[in-house]
């Protein structure tokens, strides 16, 4: 999931000799996060940091259970309850107390045997 704009899409894509199948400018942002070399956190907090506009990133895979996620200029605010965690760019539209993601931050939570571990960067580290 992606919200925001990258005004330099296709700049990154001649850049980093990327071959996007469509002009959307999140799929730019997956193929660069795919090619960074490093964790995925690093990678993410990387690719946004090339990106020319605000925006909010999360991913999610299944193998293993992880949620990644980016912010940088657009909201992106957490809760947790205990059914499960929830993101949104709106505070009042999550339930329970809800939390922002600070500003400049990619992390990633790690789902394993019933914990939840979270290891998170400062973009531009």
């Amino acid at each position: 999931m992606h919200n925001g704009v990258v005004r330099n899409h296709a700049i990154l894509a001649r850049q980093f000799k990327l071959k996007p199948t469509t002009q959307c400018d999140s799929e730019v942002l997956g193929l660069l996060i795919a090619k960074t070399p490093g964790p995925l956190e690093v990678r993410g907090g990387r690719t946004a940091m090339l990106a020319d506009g605000p925006l909010a990133l999360l991913g999610v895979w299944a193998k293993p259970a992880r949620m990644f996620f980016v912010r940088r200029g657009n909201p992106l605010w957490f809760s947790q309850m205990p059914a499960g965690g929830y993101f949104g760019s709106l505070p009042g539209q999550l339930p329970g107390k809800s939390r922002a993601v600070p500003d400049d931050h990619a992390g990633v939570l790690v789902f394993s045997k019933g914990t939840v571990l979270q290891r998170a960067v400062s973009l531009g580290e």
